[in-house]
């Protein structure tokens, strides 16, 4: 057998992939975890099969997991779009304020159309985010502010 007959074809590997979402919607995340991560294995030159691993893990409430796989895979592909515009979204999530540059960063590359609907999807709610930690600055400022008696300031 040939080395071009043991590839598998794209079409298998989507298969499998649908077969990790499957698994995931079937409260199988373990099971869906395995797929993509030997999917990850065999395509170690992109960077879905980990993105995939990054949505199951989000889908079960470990979006700290979906972070730290997102941000090994932009040390590995730093020019990925879909890379920054998952690890942007998922920063929203966490209402992290790095999600918005990264998000401006894929809307104005814009040669990733996967990427940019991704971005655009949660856009918005970054924005929103951004402005509200600039109107709304933490209790702990603002206590200690309250603990200065502005009549003793002249």
């Amino acid at each position: 057998m040939s080395h071009a007959e043991n590839e598998l074809l794209p079409a298998t590997l989507l298969q499998l992939a649908e077969v990790g979402f499957l698994a995931c919607d079937m409260g199988l995340p373990e099971q869906a975890l395995a797929i993509f991560s030997g999917l990850a294995l065999i395509q170690p030159a992109v960077p879905h099969p980990v993105i995939h691993q990054a949505i199951v893990h989000a889908r079960y409430a470990m979006v700290d997991q979906s972070v730290e796989l997102l941000l090994g895979l932009l040390e590995r592909f730093p020019d990925s779009q879909i890379v920054k515009a998952m690890l942007g979204m998922f920063f929203v999530h966490q209402e992290d304020p790095r999600a918005m540059a990264l998000l401006d960063e894929v809307l104005q590359n814009g040669s990733d159309t996967e990427a940019v609907a991704v971005a655009r999807s949660c856009y918005e709610l970054a924005r929103k985010q951004q402005a509200d930690s600039l109107f709304n600055p933490d209790i702990e400022t603002l206590q200690f502010f309250g603990a200065v008696d502005s009549r003793s300031i002249n």
